[in-house]
């Protein structure tokens, strides 16, 4: 019989290291990324030539500069050296072009070319979830969340269990204004991982946006406990204080964070956030 790549099940143990990857690439936090990252190494041990495990690879090191608070010059260059040795190994793997998109996205700032990248993905594989999910957020993030919604559930439908797809998806729909929807979502993924931060951080999000501080402001704690103390999540701590009239409460998280960026890189936008807060 025709030999199939481990990617593809030829070898039944890198099989499971790719998709143990993919499981915690889709549930990323500072402790899975680096898990999801060892295991596609593991992958990749076995068969060199497995894409998409470089492709989920640039996948993982972007999260690592958006969750773990990495410095994003070194994240993203990582992220490029797998997205090239994925192309090298297979030109038409969509696992690669969504991974290429998501770079164009976040650290080109290339919208045109984002947008290629991931339709290109879609093109070639219409199931792949995280391309959908990465064209609803970047369509979202450049003000065309109307048309980047339906991709957003159809990222949803094609991987029920991912948390952060289905907390993601729930974001674009309380910026649509569909705030009732995004909620049951939310809880939707917390009965499946309770822990999930991201989806507690929304949850508090969501709470602030239906005039309940109180709840969240719990639920932010709640995040800012799981991710570790994120910047994500304590930025989000700073801007519930302030706005809730705890300003020693804000300028401790702002403190907090001042001080990891005394120690070392730390995204500047989650300094904004407290800053503008505390106006």
């Amino acid at each position: 019989s025709a030999y199939r790549s481990p990617c593809e099940g030829g070898d039944a143990q890198a099989y499971r290291d790719y998709l143990h990857g993919r499981h915690l690439m889709f549930r990323p936090d500072p402790v899975r990324l680096p898990l999801a990252l060892a295991a596609f190494d593991r992958a990749l041990g076995r068969d060199p030539g497995c894409a998409k495990a470089w492709a989920g690879k640039a996948f993982a090191y972007r999260s690592m500069a958006i969750i773990g608070d990495e410095d994003p010059r070194l994240s993203f260059a990582r992220a490029r050296h797998a997205v090239e040795q994925a192309l090298r190994l297979d030109p038409d793997s969509a696992e690669a072009h969504a991974s290429r998109g998501v770079i164009e996205f976040f650290s080109d700032w290339d919208w045109p070319a984002a947008e290629a990248s991931l339709r290109r993905a879609i093109a070639l594989d219409p199931n792949l979830a995280e391309a959908h999910y990465a064209l609803a957020h970047l369509l979202h993030n450049i003000g065309r969340n109307a048309e980047g919604l339906p991709h957003a559930r159809r990222a949803a439908m094609l991987n029920p269990l991912s948390p952060v797809i289905n907390t993601i998806g729930a974001s674009f729909l309380v910026t649509a204004g569909q705030v009732a929807e995004a909620e049951r979502r939310l809880d939707a993924v917390l009965q499946l991982d309770p822990d999930f931060w991201s989806a507690l951080f929304w949850k508090g999000r969501v709470r602030a946006a239906r005039g309940d501080p109180a709840a969240a402001l719990a639920w932010m704690e709640r995040a800012n406990a799981a991710c570790r103390r994120c910047g994500h999540a304590t930025a989000g701590l700073a801007w519930l204080r302030a706005k809730g009239g705890d300003i020693r409460g804000a300028s401790a998280a702002l403190a907090e964070m001042e001080a990891r960026a005394r120690q070392g890189y730390f995204p500047g936008t989650r300094l904004a956030i407290a800053y503008l807060a505390l106006e």
